[in-house]
Parts: structure tokens; sequence; C-alpha cells
């Protein structure tokens, strides 16, 4: 059972029952000390809660649920919908695969045995806007000048003709 410590925007601190920290992506509507129970956890006890952050098989999952860190090759480490705000939706099942589909509205076939976290990612929040390029400057940022665009005496590549 892992318990969250932290909640940041969009990575997750937990804490393992033994002590261990460990970073997870961070999913919509989970908050601070709520219990994740890990995937062998849940397959010990065949215990199969539809609960946000739990990571199941896509077999175990039902139709019409928001997914999300899907690795697409069974046994393998997640690959597809890790970014920021994105998701996934199951359609339908089949005996052997599981067709999602993705915030693009691409649909992919995907093995029953495959793994999938329940939910959506949190999106990261940005704290400025930029308007116009004074904004830039107030926040911290120098603006960049390429060094073909200086004098000859300024920079290396500087001057000469183009």
């Amino acid at each position: 059972m892992n318990t969250i410590l932290i909640e940041p925007t969009y990575i997750i601190l937990i804490a393992y029952l033994n002590g261990i920290l460990s970073y997870i992506l961070g999913v919509e509507k989970l908050k601070i000390l709520s219990y994740i129970y890990p995937f062998n956890m849940l397959e010990k006890r065949k215990i199969f809660r539809l609960k946000i952050g739990h990571n199941l098989l896509l077999n175990n999952i039902p139709v019409g649920t928001y997914i999300h860190n899907i690795n697409f090759i069974p046994f393998n480490l997640p690959c597809y919908v890790r970014a920021s705000g994105s998701y996934a939706q199951i359609i339908s099942k089949n005996s052997q695969f599981t067709f999602i589909r993705l915030k693009s509205n691409e649909i992919r076939m995907v093995y029953n045995s495959c793994k999938a976290t329940i939910g959506k990612l949190k999106i990261k929040k940005i704290n400025y806007l930029k308007v116009k390029a004074g904004n830039m400057r107030w926040i911290g940022r120098k603006p960049k000048t390429r060094g073909l665009g200086k004098n000859a005496t300024d920079h290396p590549h500087g001057g000469g003709m183009r």
C-alpha cells in the first residue's frame, strides 16, 4: 500500500509501507494521504478495485474507463499516454485485444495482458502569460542574441557579409 505525501502539479511523491519514497505520475482527483495499491498486491489478493491511481491489467478494466501510462507490449515498461494532461479511453474488448482511443482520436489495439493506470493525468500549471517581451524580462529571462547578429568585436562569429 502506498500513501501520497506531496502533490505538486504533475509528479506525486508516494511512500511505501516499508518507508521507501518514490515518484509516480500525477492523476487528477487524487488527494494527499490517499492510498494506492500496487499491481502485485492487487494481483495476489485478486482485488480489482476501480480506484483512480490503481495499475491494473486491461482485462480487468471496464469499457469506457479513462486510463494513462499504458504499455503496449506485455511485461514491458509503459510508454504511451504519459504526457501532462493526456488520457486514453477503452472503447471495446474481445478475447485477446483491447481497443483504446487516444486523445488524438487514434484507435490502438493492445493485448489484454498489458497494464494501464486508471485516471487522467494532471495538467501542468503555467504561472505566467506572455503578452509582450517586457513580461519575460520581469520574470528574469534575458533575451538571447545570436553570435552572427553581433559585431566582429563582440563575438567570434560576428561581422561580415551574409
